[in-house]
């Protein structure tokens, strides 16, 4: 599962450098040139994909069960965590006094080192059990946040947020592995780890705006730390709905 992951964290990356270099060309081409792309890919996967929804017909939406719902917060957590620093790290930077130029540096060490640690994540899993996987990953990514806040700049924002990157790098593949084996099938326990975590890939940034006009980016950097380190908390206790073998 960090392998597949490494997939999507590579493919995000690779997204933001062609966005970037069609961006160089106008904005006509930075707005199409994804999308013909994008258009393109779903014209060559669609007959691939045809045959494989088969016996969904009667899906409906359904509550995380009891049993699911500290994975699914977890999961909310963690991706709410991931898109603050994707939409918020450059800005902080600048606001810190970093020029616009290096402003990126900060989340381009946050993905290097999530798609590093997810190429290797599986044999880390193997390794630590899931439980110490997760937790010791929420601890690291908040200290990364705390990191962040306390030295403003670019060092601080390269260290912190790599840190981030690090430390998360497994926790979503891990949860959406141990959802499927708890769910009452796997599609239901992979699905409601998912749905609630990409609502808090969009929720999150939300967040930390709200945050950041009330106060300012900096408290909501440690606002976020501190959410990191609960739910470093939670990963490790038995409530936290990972179990903790290998």
């Amino acid at each position: 599962m960090s392998s597949f992951h490494a997939g999507f964290s590579l493919g995000g990356a690779a997204g933001a450098v062609l966005g970037g270099w069609l961006g160089g060309f106008g904005t006509v081409w930075g707005l199409t040139g994804p999308a013909l792309l994008a258009s393109l890919l779903v014209a060559v996967s669609a007959p691939i994909l045809a045959g494989e929804g088969h016996g969904f017909g009667g899906a409906s939406f359904v509550a995380p069960s009891r049993r699911l719902l500290p994975l699914a917060a977890l999961a909310f957590v963690s991706m709410s965590t991931e898109g603050a620093v994707g939409d918020w790290s450059g800005t902080y930077l600048a606001r810190s006094g970093v020029a616009a130029g290096l402003a990126v540096a900060a989340y381009a060490a946050f993905s290097l080192l999530m798609i590093t640690g997810r190429i290797i994540g599986d044999r880390i899993v193997a390794a630590a059990g899931t439980r110490a996987t997760v937790g010791l990953g929420a601890l690291i990514a908040g200290a990364g946040l705390a990191v962040s806040a306390a030295w403003p700049g670019l060092a601080g924002g390269v260290v912190g947020f790599g840190l981030v990157g690090a430390g998360l790098a497994n926790v979503v593949p891990v949860i959406f592995s141990v959802a499927g084996r708890t769910g009452s099938s796997a599609a239901v326990g992979i699905a409601s780890a998912a749905t609630s975590g990409y609502a808090g890939l969009l929720i999150g940034p939300v967040v930390i705006g709200a945050v950041a006009s009330a106060a300012d980016l900096r408290s909501a950097i440690v606002m976020l730390a501190g959410v990191a380190l609960v739910a470093a908390a939670l990963a490790s206790s038995r409530a936290g709905g990972l179990v903790g073998g290998r």
